[in-house]
């Protein structure tokens, strides 16, 4: 889902709960109901949610920063559709963008991937197993790998979850 077409999707909710409701102004009231049930539609099962601002790298022929404007699922991949700023305003409000459709996952990196350190990362390897907290590389990366929802603990032991394997692919430090 596009975030135009989420635009839309709420303004024909709260014109219709407002013909429903008499023709009083409950615009706030259904707004806020249309943001709780778009908040639960839009969480989808892919490791970047649209909203998300990320980079995309091409190797040689560069980066841009964008952001995800809508999610497709295909057979075998996830693909993003970026909103690439073409125009800011003086107040850093976006006046024109464009959209490049369909842009592989393998080349879409989030700032939280970006930010991940060497050191989290040899963490996130060795987590591939069940870790004793003693036996661990360092408590410090693995308290941010908790954070991330890339790692649980249960009992003193430290393993994986589903999001930290995607994680794991799309830093390419483990492979399908």
């Amino acid at each position: 889902m596009t975030a135009e077409q989420v635009k839309m999707i709420k303004e024909t909710i709260c014109l219709l709960n407002s013909m429903i409701l008499g023709g009083e102004d409950h615009s706030a009231q259904s707004e806020g109901m249309v943001n709780s049930a778009l908040a639960a539609i839009q969480t989808l099962p892919s490791s970047k949610q649209i909203g998300e601002m990320v980079e995309v790298d091409f190797g040689v022929s560069g980066t841009i920063y964008g952001r995800i404007d809508a999610v497709r699922f295909t057979q075998s991949s996830v693909l993003y559709d970026i909103e690439i700023p073409v125009e800011i305003d003086d107040m850093g409000k976006v006046q024109d963008a464009t959209i490049i459709v369909a842009v592989e996952s393998s080349f879409v990196k989030t700032r939280r991937e970006l930010q991940m350190t060497k050191t989290c990362q040899d963490q996130l390897k060795q987590l591939m197993t069940a870790t004793w907290d003693g036996d661990l590389m360092s408590k410090t990366d693995r308290t941010a790998l908790v954070e991330l929802g890339f790692i649980a603990r249960h009992n003193g032991y430290n393993f994986i979850t589903e999001k930290g394997i995607q994680a794991a692919l799309d830093l390419k430090l483990i492979h399908k």
